[in-house]
C-alpha cells in the first residue's frame, strides 16, 4: 500500500517539539513519498519552521484559545475530510484522541512503558519499530538558517566575539519561572541552579582560560522577562559574562546556540534546542532523571549531571566544581 499522507499530533512547548524531531526524520526516511501534516502548538510552529519541505505545519492548536471548543471542533473536522492513511500521535494526553477517533486509518499512538525512557526514543521507536537498526542513528536535530547565522554572528561581534572564540553559553532560566508560588517552587526545586552558582562558574572558567591563554566569551542569551535574572549573575560573575537580550528572532536564537562551543543548562527547552543544532551540553538536573527527559543527541555531545538523593538535595546542591569539570571536557586547549 502506498503511503501518501501522513497526520503526526504533537503539541506542547518547544522543548516537547524538538523531542519528536527524531521520529520525524525516520518517518521521512521510512515514507519517502508521503507528506506529513501537523497538528501542533504555537510553539510547534515556530520551532518546526524550515524543518522539512514534506513536513506541513497544517493545524495549529492554541491552548489558549477563548473559544477552544469551537477552535477544537473546527481542527477536527478538517483532519476528517483530509483522508489520511496513517496517523502518529505522540502526544500521552488520552483526550488527544477527540481528534482522530472517527478516522478510519491505521493509527498509532504512544504509551509509556514501565522503565524509565527517553520519550523522544519512545516516538523513534513508534515509527521504526523495535529491530530496525538505524534507530540507533536517529537523533534529535533542527536546521538553521542562513540568515540565522548572519544575524547571530553579528550580533555576538556587537562584544568582540569572533570564529576564533570559543564561547560558553549559560541559560538559568526556564518556563514556570514566573508561576504561582507553589507550583513555582516545585520547577525551582528541579531547575533553578543558583546565581551565585552560575557567577561562581564564570570565575572559575575565565580563570582557567587566562591560565591557558585560551580565548573564550561566556554568555547569556535571555529573554526579555529575564534580564533582571540574567543582570543578577553578570553582577555574580564579576563581569565575566555578556548579557545579550536582543529582539526576538527565533532563527537567530537557533544559529546562536549553534555557535556556542558549549551550553550550561538545566533541563527545559533551550537544552533540547541547543542539541539539536549540535551545541555541546552540561546539562543539570533534579529530581527528574536524564534518561527519561534529557537531551537526545549523542552520549559525546552531553554531560547530565544530577542532583543527590539526599533528603534535602535539589539542583541547587549540584556542585560548582562538578559543573566546571564537565565544562573543561568540552574546552579545546
Amino acid at each position: 500500500m502506498s503511503i501518501s499522507r501522513i497526520l503526526v499530533i504533537r503539541t506542547g512547548r518547544s522543548g516537547d517539539i524538538v523531542m519528536i524531531t527524531a521520529a520525524l526524520r525516520a518517518m521521512l526516511n521510512k515514507f519517502p513519498d508521503a507528506q506529513i501534516d501537523m497538528l501542533t502548538s504555537p510553539d510547534g510552529k515556530r520551532v518546526l519552521k524550515g524543518f522539512h519541505s514534506r513536513v506541513k505545519l497544517k493545524y495549529i492548536h492554541d491552548r489558549k484559545s477563548i473559544f477552544q471548543f469551537i477552535h477544537r471542533r473546527t481542527i477536527k473536522k478538517n483532519i476528517l475530510s483530509e483522508g489520511y492513511d496513517k496517523v502518529y500521535c505522540f502526544e500521552l494526553n488520552p483526550s488527544t484522541a477527540y481528534f482522530y477517533n472517527h478516522l478510519d486509518t491505521e493509527v498509532h499512538q504512544i504509551k509509556l512503558k514501565s522503565m524509565v525512557e527517553n520519550y523522544a526514543h519512545l516516538c523513534l521507536e513508534l515509527v521504526v519499530g523495535l529491530t530496525e537498526k538505524n534507530s540507533e542513528h536517529e537523533w534529535t536535530g533542527l536546521p538553521v538558517s542562513d540568515q540565522g547565522k548572519i544575524d547571530s554572528q553579528r550580533l555576538l561581534a556587537t562584544q568582540g566575539i569572533d570564529d576564533n572564540t570559543q564561547v560558553i553559553g549559560f541559560h538559568p532560566s526556564f518556563s514556570g519561572l514566573k508561576k504561582n508560588y507553589f507550583r513555582s517552587q516545585v520547577h525551582r526545586s528541579e531547575k533553578a541552579w543558583p546565581v551565585e552558582s552560575f557567577g561562581k562558574l564564570a570565575i572559575r572558567l575565565t580563570e582557567f582560560a587566562r591560565e591557558q591563554q585560551i580565548k573564550i566569551a561566556i554568555i547569556m542569551d535571555l529573554l526579555p522577562e529575564d534580564r533582571a535574572l540574567g543582570e543578577e549573575i553578570v553582577a555574580a560573575s564579576q563581569g565575566n559574562i555578556k548579557l545579550f537580550v536582543p529582539e526576538l528572532n527565533f532563527e537567530r536564537y537557533k544559529a546562536t546556540l549553534a555557535r556556542v562551543d558549549i551550553l550550561v543548562v538545566p533541563n527545559t527547552g533551550p537544552m533540547h534546542i541547543a542539541g539539536a543544532v549540535g551545541t555541546n551540553l552540561v546539562a543539570l538536573f533534579g529530581n527528574i532523571p536524564p534518561e527519561d527527559s534529557g537531551a537526545y543527541v549523542p552520549s559525546n555531545k552531553r554531560e547530565f549531571i544530577q542532583q543527590g538523593h539526599g533528603a534535602n538535595d535539589t539542583i541547587a546542591t549540584i556542585p560548582v566544581e562538578t559543573v566546571y569539570q564537565a565544562c573543561l571536557k568540552f574546552l579545546k586547549n
